[in-house]
């Protein structure tokens, strides 16, 4: 149900009968990402476990609410014609999606994908809200709609599926996704002393080899802390103790479902938001999914899978 009244309070604000008008760009990206998000469905966890369906709901609600505050304030901005109003909707939605992998990634629009693999790397409530706010802030800032690259001349699945596979946000935008996720981090509640911990450890411990110098940036941010950020924290949605338990239930869930080889391979072929260098097991998910058309010994993804480490 909840689906279907979501499409419903999508269509009228695309339509423009539910307040301002969404400009032209934000209206092309919310509908391929929807569409995007469809080839994904089978490896979506959350919905297979109502506690944390519902848990990445009120965390999503916390850090859309305060994001509205923020831009009302002026203390944040998106800089864009249209209407700002789906971003803070109840229609944005964190996702878990079943890969071991420590990544986390936005293709813009409305939908966060957290990796199971970085999602059990986290020790509480503030390390995910953490990488969530940071996801968030990208889709605030209209990151994906500045980087997008699209081929005229392809079309169907590749059409639609290799500019999500190729986007790459930017050194430039990676730092403002950062300063805007910590204001929004602060706002709704977090602990700030904990914000980088995530980040920390997965340095310290060289975690899936993860690109040391993307993560030493993030460590070493220093974030202005707004006026009044003393009082804006708040207990987390779920403890230390809760949240262990949610993870050890997405656990037994992620262990017990079956794999869709199409959805595996696009998850491995994303980028990862934790780290912008190409893994091998990218470029070789991005041969599977985009083969070359004849038989050549090299085509534009062998070309970086011979560099990459």
């Amino acid at each position: 149900m909840r689906s279907l009244l979501s499409f419903i309070a999508l269509a009228g604000v695309l339509s423009g009968c539910a307040g301002p008008t969404v400009s032209p760009t934000d209206q092309t990206l919310l509908k391929e990402t929807g569409e995007l998000h469809a080839r994904l469905e089978p490896a979506v966890m959350e919905r297979q476990d109502p506690r944390l369906l519902r848990y990445f709901e009120q965390l999503a609600n916390r850090i859309t609410t305060a994001a509205k505050e923020l831009d009302k304030e002026g203390v944040i901005q998106s800089r864009a014609a249209g209407s700002k109003d789906w971003m803070f909707s109840k229609d944005i939605d964190f996702h878990l999606v079943d890969s071991p992998s420590p990544a986390v990634f936005t293709p813009g629009g409305r939908h966060i994908y957290i990796y199971d693999g970085l999602f059990q790397q986290c020790r509480n409530e503030d390390e995910l809200a953490s990488v969530f706010c940071h996801e968030y802030a990208h889709v605030y800032a209209r990151h994906a709609q500045k980087e997008i690259k699209r081929d005229p001349n392809a079309a169907g699945e590749e059409g639609l599926l290799e500019p999500f596979v190729s986007l790459k946000y930017t050194p430039a935008h990676d730092r403002t996704a950062d300063t805007i996720a910590y204001a929004i981090y602060l706002k709704a509640g977090w602990d700030p002393a904990r914000h980088a911990d995530l980040y920390k450890r997965l340095l310290t411990d060289g975690t899936g080899g993860l690109d040391a110098a993307a993560l030493r940036e993030k460590v070493d941010a220093k974030h202005e802390t707004p006026a009044g950020a003393r009082d804006w924290g708040q207990p987390p949605v779920a403890d230390d103790a809760r949240f262990a338990q949610l993870q050890a239930e997405t656990h037994a869930v992620v262990a017990g479902a079956s794999r869709n080889t199409r959805a595996q391979l696009l998850l491995a072929a994303f980028p990862n938001c934790l780290s912008p260098a190409d893994t091998r097991e990218q470029l070789r998910a991005r041969q599977a999914l985009f083969p070359p058309a004849a038989a050549p010994t090299e085509n534009k993804w062998n070309k970086g899978l011979q560099g990459a480490r």
